[in-house]
């Protein structure tokens, strides 16, 4: 079991590899855990996958932590709508992400 740290809006977040039919991921690739402060992604994905995965549940807990997400009573997102939002991250934002940096590369000449 692999960790990896990570900080959203001071809150800190562990990252755990674990075998695919492990109880805490649930028949998902991925799963985020805010009370513990840990997301759990399933191994033996395709480095693409699972990359897209963890942008899916770091999305998850930075909703969360930014008090964003479908558990804020004050945003009522809803579930479905927080899911599709973390789906679009893992599908657009490196993407984006990317395209932003070589924008920045060119207005910095």
């Amino acid at each position: 079991m692999k960790k990896i740290w990570a900080t959203f809006n001071k809150y800190d977040v562990e990252v755990f590899l674990v075998s695919p039919n492990h109880v805490k991921l649930v028949g998902a690739h991925g799963m985020t855990y805010f009370d513990d402060g840990a997301i759990y992604i399933s191994a033996g994905m395709t480095e693409r996958m699972t990359y897209r995965t963890l942008i899916h549940e770091f999305m998850h807990f930075a909703l969360w932590a930014y008090d964003v997400s479908a558990d804020d009573a004050s945003i009522q997102i809803g579930l479905a709508t927080e899911e599709d939002l973390c789906y679009l991250a893992e599908r657009f934002i490196p993407e984006v992400y990317e395209q932003a940096r070589s924008a920045l590369k060119y207005f910095k000449k």
